[in-house]
């Protein structure tokens, strides 16, 4: 039980630690929340409805993480999201003297994790972008190394160890703002965060944002109009 509590008091002191450091970040979002705004004639532009869309992408923090999702958001504004994500980092339980061979890598400890999530969407006034708040239970596998032996070799670091493998729950956080460019691609940046008993894991993210994402604005049906007669007129 000690052990457990001195995992998550590690987590929320890093936490704070992070909390800190993201004021440029906040900066940046804002820029682009602001170009996107006045890339529109949002005056009679709809932003709820249905859209079916996917996000790829990456994060750093505690851990470096991988995450893929599968979206759909209704014309109530809710979302729902299945979600995978893997996250990876150096177990910072190893020996001081650890020393990876010519051929190894650092012992890592990892989480692999699935959820569905469920989130509200929060139209930002005279924009496309949106700020999407959304969390989930989630379930999946953790490793880590144990059973650190000394070990000597040409090539192989100089400790051998055992990786374990073990089921883990967790609580997935995941605010972000999306910033839907155009109403088939764009991209996103976000906080994530899964909070487990075995690897705390804690960051940023930014993801590419693929599919249906939004209707389109007036100025866009404007120029597809004008496209289509265009070739129209040529033929």
């Amino acid at each position: 039980m000690l052990y457990v509590w001195h995992k998550y008091l590690n987590f929320i002191s890093l936490f704070l630690r992070m909390m800190g450091n993201i004021k440029p970040f906040i900066f940046l979002l804002l820029i682009c929340s602001s170009f996107s705004a006045n890339a529109q004639d949002s005056a009679s532009y709809k932003p709820s409805g249905t859209f079916i869309y996917g996000d790829i992408g990456g994060g750093y923090g505690t851990h470096g993480s991988f995450n893929m999702t599968m979206n759909v958001i209704d014309k109530h504004d809710n979302i729902f999201s299945l979600a995978y994500c893997f996250s990876s980092r150096r177990d910072n339980q190893r020996p001081g003297d650890y020393k990876p061979g010519l051929l190894d890598f650092y012992p890592q400890r990892t989480v692999s994790m699935y959820g569905l999530m469920y989130g509200k969407v929060f139209h930002l006034p005279n924009s496309v972008a949106r700020f999407i708040v959304r969390g989930s239970i989630t379930a999946g596998i953790a490793t880590y190394p144990e059973n650190y032996t000394a070990s000597s070799g040409w090539f192989s670091s100089n400790y051998d160890y055992t990786t374990r493998r073990e089921f883990c729950a967790g609580l997935m956080l995941n605010p972000m703002i999306e910033l839907p460019v155009h109403s088939k691609s764009g991209f996103s940046f976000g906080l994530y965060g899964n909070i487990n008993y075995v690897s705390p894991v804690f960051g940023l993210e930014g993801t590419m944002l693929f599919g249906k994402l939004r209707n389109k604005t007036p100025r866009e049906i404007k120029r597809y109009e004008r496209r289509k007669a265009r070739r129209n007129s040529e033929n």
